[in-house]
């Protein structure tokens, strides 16, 4: 049998043409299929196949060293992305396993490199903060290309998601579905200590807390995608209704708008424009990691479409109300329940319409405990 796969394969390379058209045929299988759709049923089914083979060989295995890859010429520059990938390694790590952690940098295109090279450089550079701040004791960190990596001597090697970190496809997509699996039949102890709270997350030298009682509402003003369809920018008609509904609903409360420098100038711009009293989060914060704690520390959290800083609330329990369109690769617990150790006060809702009539009912019921 391997003699004659061997065979086909020859015969494959030598004819261009047939190899061709097998390659389009398997293209449009795999269209009719949905397999190139992660919101598609069989995706689904594909993907909870693949995690539980993953738990599986990490059960079983006896290394005390875990190896994991974050290559970014399969994953995307998101910092939400790799948020969840270095909470993979926290976990292995509190579980007393040693860390050897990957950045395997980009090197596909090397004009477009080129061109990007210090947005790249930016976001090593918050890579290795993530992981520095979520990962409290000693562990292994290595950023290089992957001819580099592939000279290591891997076989032998407990590496998550191995198949696919070789075969060189995203991984980053599995890694929540992996720990919300993982974390099924974890004590309530170990979660304590795992999941993220105003204790175990702490600023920097350079932010500070707001000093009255507030909530967070996050807002997405991407600039790359203003002109793509369904993006998850939250437009100034929805940002202008939510942000009047919260004031009213919290009138006890300041209400911190979170997002990036360019979002925080956006919506100050709407704001002053239509009266809003709101504060911005880049008046107590100046990173990504700061922006979770001011989250961590908030008595609710809200968000409407938007973007990665939603990833905090993934590993707390901190009371949060989210909508969002159909989640790409995060898998729910249950019906508007993200991870197993949320509960009533963690809702989130899936809508592809644009429609957040669900979101506003719920949150007029939300009540804030002084």
């Amino acid at each position: 049998m391997k003699l004659l796969i061997l065979n086909i394969k020859k015969i494959l390379k030598k004819n261009d043409l047939i190899f061709e058209i097998i390659i389009k045929v398997i293209s449009i299988l795999r269209l009719i299929l949905g397999l190139n759709n992660r919101r598609s049923f069989i995706h689904k089914i594909n993907k909870k196949l693949i995690l539980n083979n993953e738990i599986k060989i990490i059960k079983n295995s006896k290394f005390k060293k875990v190896h994991i890859i974050y290559d970014c010429n399969a994953s995307p520059l998101t910092l939400g992305d790799f948020f969840n990938v270095a909470m993979a390694a926290r976990y292995f790590q509190m579980k007393g396993r040693y860390v050897y952690f990957y950045l395997i940098k980009y090197d596909l295109n090397k004009a477009y490199l080129k061109k990007n090279l210090s947005r790249f450089n930016f976001f090593y550079s918050e890579f290795e903060k993530i992981l520095s701040t979520l990962l409290k004791k000693k562990f292994s960190y290595k950023k290089e290309y992957w001819a580099e990596f592939k000279k290591r001597n891997i076989d032998k090697r407990l590496i998550i998601f191995k198949k696919r970190v070789l075969a060189r496809k995203y991984t980053y997509g599995f890694y929540f579905n992996l720990l919300n699996k993982l974390c099924i039949n974890e004590s309530y102890l170990f979660l304590n200590k795992y999941l993220l709270s105003q204790k175990t997350l702490k600023f920097s030298n350079n932010s500070r807390l707001p000093s009255n009682k507030y909530i967070t509402i996050h807002c997405r003003h991407n600039t790359r995608q203003i002109t793509k369809k369904n993006n998850r920018n939250i437009k100034s008609k929805e940002y202008i209704k939510i942000v009047s509904l919260l004031k009213k609903n919290f009138k006890n409360y300041d209400l911190i708008i979170v997002s990036d420098k360019i979002g925080c100038k956006y919506f100050k711009r709407i704001s002053i424009k239509n009266n809003l009293k709101v504060k911005f989060s880049k008046t107590f914060t100046n990173s990504f990691m700061d922006d979770g704690v001011l989250v961590l520390n908030s008595k609710y959290y809200f968000q409407l479409w938007s973007g990665g800083i939603c990833v905090f609330t993934y590993y707390s329990k901190i009371p949060y109300l989210r909508c969002t369109t159909s989640l790409h690769n995060e898998i729910p617990y249950k019906k508007n329940q993200l991870a197993v150790w949320h509960g009533k006060k963690n809702f989130i809702i899936e809508n592809d319409n644009r429609n957040f009539k669900e979101f506003l009912n719920k949150l007029e019921d939300i009540k804030i405990n002084k």
